[in-house]
C-alpha cells in the first residue's frame, strides 16, 4: 500500500516534487524521475537497491545536506541513511549541484518502510 503522501506526490505530476518508496528492509520499491532531475542517474536502475546504495548515487548531485557539505565517506552516508530512517517527517534542507534548494522529508508507510519526498524550494 502506498502512503497518502506518496500518492499526492505522484498525482501532482510536478517536475519539482520527487519521491521514493522504500520497503521495511530499506530497499527501493519505486521512485519518480524528478528525484534525480539534473543528474545523469537512471532512476529505473535503482529499483530494488538498498537505501545506502541509492544515497551513494545521489552524492554527486548534492552540495550540502542538513547544513553539512556532502562527502563521499561511510560516516556521511550513514548520517544520511539515519536521517531518512527516522521517518519523523521533519524536513531537511539540501542544496543540489545545479544550485537548487530541496526540502527533504521521510514518512513512515502503514505497512512498513518509508516514503521519501523531495520538493524543490528554489525561488
Amino acid at each position: 500500500m502506498v502512503s497518502p503522501i506518496t500518492s499526492t506526490a505522484r498525482e501532482t505530476g510536478s517536475s519539482t516534487t520527487g519521491f521514493a518508496v522504500f520497503d521495511d528492509t530499506d530497499r527501493l520499491l519505486e521512485l519518480n524521475a524528478a528525484l534525480f532531475e539534473g543528474t545523469d542517474v537512471d532512476p529505473g536502475a535503482l529499483v530494488g537497491q538498498p537505501l545506502r546504495d541509492v544515497i551513494k548515487r545521489m552524492l554527486p548531485g548534492l552540495i550540502s545536506f542538513d547544513g553539512d557539505a556532502v562527502e563521499d565517506t561511510k560516516p556521511f552516508i550513514a548520517k544520511m541513511a539515519a536521517a531518512w530512517s527516522q521517518s519523523d517527517g521533519n524536513p531537511i534542507e539540501a542544496r543540489t549541484a545545479d544550485e537548487r534548494w530541496k526540502l527533504l522529508s521521510c514518512h513512515p508507510r502503514p505497512g512498513g518502510g518509508t516514503a521519501f519526498i523531495s520538493v524543490d524550494i528554489t525561488e
